[in-house]
């Protein structure tokens, strides 16, 4: 019988209304679910309600979905008795969580979960100083931000948690959601941020090490190297200098056993603009400013602003197009005397050994890694994905090498399983540190309706027949009489040969009984319009 997840509960409520509490609220909103918001009182409520009218991007599907999310004070619990899928997104504070959990006890059914969308504290302990009652339906549900636009829900149980009520809450969140579902372990910041963030502090590191300014840097590390169009200090920029401010201390204070914690503190420069209030996007001055056309830069050695420049060494960019993509094209930055090809080495070096060092403490595999940083990060490939497509034996003796001569950020040993292998993706599935094995993908059902779900580089790729395939046009088998059409054309325009074709496959399919074709694409974009060129092309022939 099939399972049908998206209606795996149907009422949601929001305990808090602040920023990520909000923006949840209006997402279920978006998607047609009956939401209740809970706050302190009815003026905290309503200037949540103003602040989702005009942020930006909007969290907002339309200006009406407003009027969809009902809102109630702490001292009006009896419609929360209504609710099946109740998260918690009040302050970071334990004590205040602690006391919430244990004033909603009375008014939570018997068929709801109770998640908590905490990035700082510990789920387990949430959990142990909650009511008995509740401890088994309470696990962490980690939305990223903009909930709307970030595809990536962390998921961490605890030691009581119920594994049904998590497998229909994995299928819930994936199948109505349409997000990403990672399950993470129970460490400050879990995976994304941990990982992540790192990634953007000891980009910080070494551009002083290397004397690199701020839009040089950003030239280097975006689209360039598979990362947001945004890069680095865009992006914080757009984050908030204050927000990530705040995420940067919360790894500091929570994670005190990690060997790199002195690493995890904004420069600071940083720290003096957001004292003199430039917060980035937000206040229209942080790292960037914008004066009428042109973009400035702040200057941290001079103290002021300039004019933005975004060039790169020619060596770097020749390196870069002759390979193809940087994990192609890291060994031979490694190799390369220019400080900004060796900028990008030292970057992805000490990610790849931070992510190695914290693999087994943050995650079950490297695929959970790789999704969460492609998903809540926007990287084009995750960190582990990147090293096997380099190389995994030569990135591994490189960087042994590294650490041997002091070069990384820390000379911390790898862990032993580095060593012992030559991949970490396999067809058998990606691999788990502690249990020294690989392990396949999800069985759960909800991934069976998934037919063109995107694999990690080294993955068993999906088998399907090809019923016909040209220059232009692939029409594939996928099953239960449903065909489906992508094009191979640049950017998947609508060229002459992808309409000469369309009515040969139309035929095939009503010829082999086939009842439905799906269009789809297995590249970038999916469609860019008609081919202009050749359109040019037959108006100066007369065509």
């Amino acid at each position: 019988m099939k399972q049908y997840f998206d209606k795996a509960f149907s009422k949601i409520a929001v305990l808090g209304s602040g920023t990520m509490g909000g923006q949840i609220a209006a997402h279920f909103a978006n998607l047609g679910f009956e939401v209740v918001m809970f706050d302190v009182s009815e003026e905290v409520l309503a200037k949540s309600l103003a602040v989702l009218k005009k942020l930006k991007p909007t969290p907002l599907a339309s200006q009406s979905v407003i009027d969809l999310i009902k809102t109630s004070t702490y001292e009006s619990m009896d419609i929360l008795a209504q609710c099946d899928f109740i998260i918690e997104s009040v302050v970071e504070n334990l004590d205040i969580k602690k006391q919430l959990f244990a004033n909603i006890a009375p008014y939570v059914n018997d068929n709801a979960v109770l998640v908590t969308n905490t990035s700082g504290l510990s789920i387990q302990k949430i959990a142990e100083h909650s009511p008995e009652h509740l401890r088994s339906r309470i696990f962490g549900v980690h939305f990223f931000n903009p909930p709307r636009y970030l595809p990536l829900v962390e998921i961490i149980r605890t030691s009581y948690s119920d594994e049904k009520l998590l497998n229909k809450a994995e299928g819930f969140i994936t199948s109505a959601l349409g997000k990403e579902v990672v399950y993470a372990k129970d460490n400050p910041a879990f995976i994304a941020n941990r990982i992540g963030v790192f990634s953007l502090l000891a980009v910080l590191k070494h551009a002083e090490n290397f004397s690199l300014s701020a839009d040089t840097v950003d030239a280097l590390t975006g689209k360039r190297v598979g990362r947001p169009a945004s890069a680095t200090f865009r992006t914080l920029d757009i984050v908030g200098l204050d927000v990530m401010s705040n995420v940067v201390k919360n790894i500091y204070e929570n994670a005190k056993d990690d060997p790199w914690v002195e690493l995890f503190k904004l420069p600071v420069w940083i720290d003096d603009l957001i004292e003199k209030g430039c917060l980035g996007s937000k206040t229209k001055k942080g790292i960037y400013e914008k004066k009428g056309k042109d973009i400035y830069v702040f200057d941290p050695k001079k103290n002021e602003y300039r004019l933005s420049d975004k060039t790169i060494s020619p060596e770097v960019k020749k390196i870069l197009k002759e390979n193809g993509s940087i994990e192609k094209a890291l060994l031979s930055l490694s190799e390369c005397d220019d400080p900004q090809a060796q900028f990008l080495w030292s970057v992805y070096r000490d990610v790849f050994h931070y992510a190695c060092y914290q693999l087994e403490h943050v995650a079950e595999t490297v695929r959970c890694v790789d999704l969460a940083l492609k998903s809540g990060f926007g990287w084009q490939r995750g960190i582990f994905e990147q090293a096997q497509l380099t190389g995994w034996s030569a990135m591994r003796d490189n960087l042994i090498a590294d650490i041997d001569s002091g070069k990384v950020l820390l000379e911390e040993p790898l862990p032993s399983w580095v060593s012992d292998r030559s991949f970490v993706y396999s067809e058998e599935g990606a691999f788990d540190p502690k249990k020294d094995q690989y392990i396949p993908r999800s069985t759960h059902p909800v991934y069976k309706r998934q037919l063109f779900k995107p694999l990690l580089h080294g993955e068993k790729q999906h088998q399907q027949e090809v019923l016909l395939e040209s220059d232009t046009t692939k029409l594939i088998d996928i099953g239960d009489g449903v065909a489906s059409i992508s094009f191979k054309t640049k950017m998947n325009v609508l060229s002459s040969g992808v309409l000469i074709d369309m009515p040969n496959c139309l035929d095939f399919l009503e010829e082999n009984g086939f009842h439905a074709l799906i269009f789809r694409q297995e590249k970038e974009h999916f469609c860019a319009g008609a081919n202009l060129y050749e359109i040019i092309s037959a108006i100066k022939l007369g065509l």
